[in-house]
């Protein structure tokens, strides 16, 4: 599994049990890379994973 793919369930893992977050937040709390959790979050929705 590639670094990415790692953060993005990561994020998601996060994002199950804090639903309304903001990107600074999720980015802060794991030590991410804000841009990094914009892609991430961008490709989340694409997928339908978040709205």
């Amino acid at each position: 599994m590639s670094a990415f793919h790692r953060q993005k369930k990561e994020i998601l893992d996060y994002l199950s049990k804090k639903e309304n977050s903001y990107a600074s937040d999720v980015s802060e709390d794991l030590k991410l890379d804000l841009d990094l959790v914009f892609s991430v979050l961008k490709e989340l929705k694409r997928e339908g994973k978040i709205e």
